[in-house]
């Protein structure tokens, strides 16, 4: 599946044409409402996959038991990596972001089937390195926000997300993730 097959089939993508991305939260009641990503690589693609539209009106969601109405905010996807982020303007619920990270790799594997079964296309998402962050609202303003601020360990499961603090408005950096 090439780049510009996923660029004309899939909603909400924007193409990174500079370094710098803002995510919005759409949530009126957020805190946590932009946060800048610096150092995006260039042709990067967004997708904003928690838009209330889709797969919602097929599926019932049961809950935590079946959470299939729950997504993380975005897909980053560069030539190696699909990172899955959720901002999060208040305590980060572990259990919560897990479901919304399990149910949005679910999506890009049925996004891939489609896109195998119509189009006859190898899988996009498939071979690509997944990682799973949750960018949080830093209460303390009085934290330098370019420290480390952000743990390093392995986010290569859902179970297992990278939790960055920031402001609101405030930057991050791709290497972050």
């Amino acid at each position: 599946m090439s780049k510009d097959n996923v660029k004309k089939y899939l909603n909400y993508l924007v193409e990174c044409t500079t370094a710098k991305y803002t995510l919005v939260e759409t949530d009126p009641n957020a805190k946590l409402k932009k946060v800048v990503i610096n150092d995006i690589p260039q042709g990067a693609l967004i997708v904003r996959i928690d838009n209330g539209d889709g797969i919602n009106n097929l599926l019932k969601s049961d809950g935590d038991d079946f959470p299939i109405n729950k997504r993380s905010d975005y897909l980053i996807i560069d030539e190696k990596n699909v990172i899955f982020v959720e901002m999060k303007s208040k305590n980060v619920d572990k259990k919560d972001c897990i479901l919304k990270f399990k149910s949005s790799a679910c999506l890009i594997s049925y996004i891939d089937n489609l896109f195998n079964e119509f189009l006859g296309s190898n899988s996009y998402f498939e071979n690509k390195a997944k990682h799973y962050v949750v960018i949080s609202l830093q209460i303390s303003c009085y934290k330098d926000p370019f420290t480390k601020n952000y743990n390093t360990k392995s986010n290569t499961r859902p179970g297992q997300f990278r939790n960055i603090k920031t402001l609101n408005g405030g930057e991050v950096f791709y290497q972050q993730f």
